[in-house]
């Protein structure tokens, strides 16, 4: 689990390589998502014991709930519906 949301950081570092124009994001939860990313690798990182993998490990749930969210602002922005 461990070496899984360490690899989170990659992840996070491209997606703010390639941040997406206000106009696709007016909510601006693109950064937010790019920000947990990192949060919880770094959280992974600093882990020295179970119970704090596990608080690291908590931070990801909330990506799918945020991830869903911006496929709603996407949807509305494309003029569809989901």
């Amino acid at each position: 689990m461990k070496s899984a949301l360490i690899g989170l950081k990659p992840a996070a570092v491209e997606l703010a390589s390639d941040a997406i124009p206000y106009c696709a994001d007016p909510t601006r939860l693109y950064p937010e998502l790019v920000v947990r990313f990192y949060a919880a690798s770094a959280a992974a990182r600093s882990a020295s014991g179970t119970g704090r993998l596990q608080r690291a490990a908590a931070r990801v749930p909330g990506l799918l709930k945020l991830e869903h969210q911006m496929i709603t602002v996407a949807a509305r922005s494309a003029g569809t519906r989901q």
